[in-house]
């Protein structure tokens, strides 16, 4: 039998059996509570939320709602951007979190079949998260399409780091003084960015 979970807006959750495999969750904008769809108007299963919920996860050391809200709005700009699914986005863009040791850990104490621990506190942030980025609410990114981990950014510890092969914190491109990503904003370790146009023109993503 298919379950709904239905989430709070405080980041709570409930199963339900009512075989229809399904997630609802309360939208901050409206008050109202409805179905979870991706990009393309399909709703998304309970797999594919603990699945989303367990990526950005691992993506983050911090646990506030706008740290890793940010990552599901890069993922979501992504995805509006280029017309593919949330799902497609998490699972097929080289995102690190997914399949990672933690996302697999963190699915699985989901899913009820381990009792790995997990941030319980963190988990109901990110549901927050997303509902905000569904819902339309603010964009904790501030409109970006990449984030990395700040330590990451140190280019003397980390030179193989995408980004400092690709012009973050120099000059790249034909224009002087100029760097291939703009930073949007810092959310605890978590650095989101935008190309930088004076440098790539009208590159958006990827």
């Amino acid at each position: 039998m298919g379950l709904t979970d239905t989430v709070d807006q405080n980041g709570n959750q409930k199963h339900f059996d009512d075989g229809k495999n399904r997630v609802v969750i309360y939208n901050p904008e409206t008050g109202e509570f409805e179905v979870l769809k991706d990009t393309n108007g399909d709703n998304m299963t309970v797999n594919q939320y603990n699945e989303l919920i367990a990526t950005i996860y691992a993506e983050t050391l911090g646990s506030t709602e706008s740290e890793n809200g940010g990552i599901m709005n890069v993922i979501l700009n992504r995805a509006t951007y280029s017309k593919r699914t949330i799902m497609d986005i998490i699972r097929n863009t080289g995102i690190y979190g997914n399949s990672s040791t933690t996302q697999n850990q963190v699915f699985s104490r989901l899913q009820g079949i381990s009792n790995a621990w997990i941030s319980w506190c963190k988990i109901r942030n990110i549901r927050k998260g997303i509902a905000n980025a569904i819902s339309g609410g603010s964009d904790y990114s501030g409109g970006a399409y990449f984030w990395e981990g700040r330590q990451y950014l140190n280019a003397k510890n980390y030179p193989n780091n995408f980004f400092t092969l690709n012009g973050w914190g120099k000059n790249k491109g034909t224009i002087t003084g100029t760097i291939t990503f703009n930073v949007t904003v810092t959310r605890g370790g978590t650095v989101f960015m935008q190309y930088n146009s004076a440098t790539v023109g009208s590159l958006i993503w990827p």
